[in-house]
């Protein structure tokens, strides 16, 4: 499957370099607005990691479950303008933002005119068909902020899905079906991610997820009952086998000093790889290593590829004790927060294995059909019907003010602490960050 790093590039040659700053500015404040924020920040969701407690939560709330795509999240824009025609844009976790050509989306009432401004949430990723080797990009879109000038974030699950599928895919999938020849000039196919009941792990696990044809890497659960929350969202819960749950950390290449008493580095000698916690802003702390043995480092030589200083994806190998280097994480602007850090770490000491995930899914059934018996006949079984209520459109994207790139994080001090994930042993600052020469291997320091 691709990876994360085709994906990226994959972004680039469809759809371009990102938009100029001045747009990009007035598109995050367009965007803000139409999500009724007070900040222009990136607003998709972001789940915490799942421990051995959330069983406890899925059996007493209502939650569906959906697998874990291994693809680049993307939130897609789409304005309308005043021909009754859309400008569609894509923008990720950097905030940058890509037009998107060839799309129209038809109003879910009248397929001649155009669906109003919308906010979808989704991931872009890539099918691969096993048997021809064929790629097939497509958008699969899980959640819905804002929907033909409707806001619906503070609405239910079960709401914001049923936008998706009734007032977008269905229209779209007609209009296709029609008119087969307007797939031509889109980039990429458009669905909407299946979920299922949460006590449908076994069926997500060991049926749904076998037959994808893209890299998949656990499951997300979403609670039913909750709005859609920026940034971090703590009834959002995203499971991983815990031997297979990642961060994302900085990453800084150390050597250690000449054995000539210089305080020159000494460049041939294995470095360290020192691993940076985002504490915010621009503000990065000492984490942990990344340990190197010597065949590792002349493979990272061989590979003439620039390490120092990216945002790099590890999981912890317990039974070496050490953490492994996974892939480079273009698509994040910062590494995980370190309140994220924390929830993950406690994820790999408390997590839950794949069977006594599947193990609870009887219990789970039996708490949701409970609560359902309680709501009686008449509570919702799927997607309610559309609305009237309405709330105006923003006006026209403004200028917004210029950010500035951060200053590289500082060198920091480190102590000892037992050996465990996130817990430092090793003296860093008697490496060097500075010291030595400008270039090594090739690598800008």
């Amino acid at each position: 499957m691709p990876d994360g790093r085709d994906l990226n590039r994959l972004l680039e040659t469809l759809l371009g370099p990102p938009v100029p700053p001045q747009m990009a500015h007035q598109l995050r404040d367009y965007t803000a607005r139409l999500c009724q924020m007070n900040h222009d920040r990136f607003p998709g969701a972001q789940p915490v990691s799942f421990v051995k407690s959330d069983i406890a939560r899925l059996q007493k709330k209502d939650y569906w479950v959906c697998e874990k795509s291994d693809g680049v999240r993307v939130l897609m824009l789409v304005v309308k303008c005043e021909d009754n025609t859309h400008e569609v844009f894509l923008f990720d976790r950097h905030n940058a933002y890509r037009k998107v050509s060839g799309f129209y989306f038809p109003h879910y009432e009248d397929p001649g005119r155009a669906l109003g401004n919308s906010v979808f949430d989704g991931e872009l990723l890539i099918d691969v068909d096993p048997k021809t080797g064929k790629e097939t990009t497509r958008l699969l879109v899980f959640d819905c902020l804002v929907c033909d000038d409707q806001n619906l974030m503070s609405k239910p699950l079960l709401s914001r899905y049923g936008r998706l599928q009734n007032w977008l895919l269905k229209p779209f999938s007609r209009m296709l079906k029609q008119m087969p020849h307007l797939a031509k000039d889109m980039p990429f196919e458009l669905g909407v991610k299946k979920m299922e009941l949460s006590y449908g792990i076994p069926l997500v696990l060991k049926e749904y997820i076998p037959r994808l044809h893209h890299g998949s890497d656990g499951l997300i659960f979403t609670c039913v009952e909750t709005g859609y929350v920026p940034g971090t969202d703590t009834t959002l819960l995203k499971w991983k086998p815990p031997s297979e749950n990642s961060i994302d950390f900085k990453l800084e290449v150390r050597f250690p000093p000449d054995q000539n008493g210089s305080r020159d580095a000494d460049s041939r000698a294995v470095p360290l790889c020192v691993l940076l916690v985002w504490c915010g802003g621009s503000v990065y702390e000492y984490f942990d290593v990344l340990e190197l043995d010597e065949d590792e480092w002349a493979a990272i030589k061989a590979s003439n590829t620039q390490y120092d200083d990216r945002i790099v994806e590890v999981h912890w190998d317990s039974e070496r004790q050490r953490w492994k280097f996974m892939r480079f994480r273009n698509d994040k602007p910062n590494g995980n927060h370190r309140d994220t850090v924390d929830s993950i770490i406690n994820s790999i000491i408390d997590g839950v294995k794949e069977d006594e995930l599947i193990a609870a899914a009887p219990t789970i059934r039996e708490a949701w059909k409970a609560r359902e018996r309680a709501r009686g006949p008449s509570a919702p079984s799927g997607p309610p019907h559309a609305q009237n209520g309405r709330h105006p459109p923003p006006a026209p994207p403004q200028s917004h003010q210029h950010h500035h790139r951060p200053p590289p994080p500082q060198q920091p001090d480190v102590g000892r602490g037992t050996i465990r994930p996130g817990k430092p042993y090793h003296v860093a600052n008697r490496f060097s960050k500075v010291g030595g020469p400008k270039e090594i291997l090739g690598w800008k320091r």
